[in-house]
């Protein structure tokens, strides 16, 4: 019987998502990570599969990834974690993961949305002035205490 193998397949704009997907790694060990621009090639390799995505403007920006490439993905173990501001349970949140389609919510072995940060370094100039215009202030929300069940599950999985 071969080892499973698992990988942390992230989407990020401004490094949110990407530090998430680095704490996984160091935290549940011997697995590989990859941004999502890279997964196409990658994924065939892999049985256990972490999606890290940012939200943006209320949607996950990696559903269309899951969606497209869901006749490979359906045959992997999948746990699904979005970084944004707004928490799990607020409707926003609700509806973006609602956005994805229930075949593929039923198939994740988890879901987690983990807080993110605001920042206006490298944002564009529109962005700015959205920010600007709600009166946003830096935040950054990030702890590695979120990974926590993703990191359980990547160690129950790859046990078996």
């Amino acid at each position: 019987m071969t080892a499973m193998k698992a990988i942390v397949i992230y989407h990020t704009k401004h490094g949110s998502t990407k530090l998430y997907a680095e704490w996984i790694k160091q935290a549940a060990g011997n697995i590989d990570i990859a941004r999502l621009e890279q997964a196409d090639s990658l994924i065939n390799n892999y049985d256990v599969i972490v999606i890290a995505s940012r939200t943006y403007m209320g949607r996950i920006a990696a559903s269309s990834f899951l969606r497209k490439k869901w006749d490979i993905l359906k045959n992997k173990k999948l746990y699904l974690v979005v970084v944004g501001m707004a928490p799990q349970e607020d409707e926003a949140s609700q509806k973006s993961f609602n956005m994805i389609p229930e075949e593929i919510r039923d198939h994740l072995g988890g879901y987690l949305k983990a807080p993110g940060k605001i920042g206006f370094e490298g944002l564009k100039f529109y962005e700015k002035l959205i920010l600007k215009k709600f009166k946003t202030k830096e935040e950054d929300k990030t702890d590695k205490k979120y990974i926590e069940p993703v990191v359980k599950w990547l160690q129950d999985n790859l046990a078996k």
